[in-house]
Parts: structure tokens; C-alpha cells; sequence
């Protein structure tokens, strides 16, 4: 009888751990879903690159589809977000050298 009490205990557990596996790794198929639709819809692009905006990204509209694209393309995001981030970083380095003033 305690054996099936813990049974009924760590069920729960189990199936909670499959829906948080779930949730935290989309499969492939979903993603892609998620990424064409982001890159057809012209509002919901538009909403992603206010949100990126709020977020202080530094990309331009242009930039930020581009980087939409190469993730539906399979760019590894993490990846992608080093390199733009190593780009910008530079860029403004450049620009503090060139002119003399820093930003934000």
C-alpha cells in the first residue's frame, strides 16, 4: 500500500516534468511555425520590433528582420545574439573613437 501511495506521488511529478520539457524545448516543427508566421505577419513583425525596441536591442527594423530570418533559416540564436552584440558594441566603440562622446 505505501508503494502505490508514492506511485501516486511521484506521478504528478513526472507528468509535470514532461509539460515543463515541453514548454522549455519546442520542437522543431513548432518553432518553424512560430518563426514563418513572425515573418508573414507585417503587425506581429512590427509588435516584435517595438517590444526589441523597449528591450534596447539596438537593431533597426531592417536588422531585426534579418536576424528573424536567419533564426528561421536555423542560425543557433544564442549565437547570432553574440555576433550582433560583438557588432554593435564595436560600432559604437568606433564611433566614441571617431567623435569624441559616449552613449548610453
Amino acid at each position: 500500500m505505501l508503494q502505490q501511495e508514492s506511485d501516486a506521488v511521484e506521478q504528478p511529478d513526472e507528468d509535470r516534468n514532461k509539460e515543463v520539457a515541453a514548454v522549455e524545448k519546442p520542437s522543431k516543427k513548432d518553432k518553424e511555425k512560430v518563426d514563418s508566421f513572425i515573418n508573414k505577419s507585417s503587425e506581429l513583425r512590427i509588435a516584435v520590433h517595438g517590444m526589441s525596441s523597449l528591450i534596447n536591442t539596438r537593431l533597426s527594423s531592417e536588422a531585426l528582420q534579418t536576424c528573424l530570418a536567419l533564426i528561421e533559416a536555423g542560425v543557433h540564436s544564442k549565437a547570432l545574439a553574440d555576433i550582433v552584440m560583438h557588432i554593435l558594441d564595436d560600432n559604437a566603440k568606433r564611433q566614441e573613437a571617431e567623435h569624441g562622446n559616449t552613449q548610453p
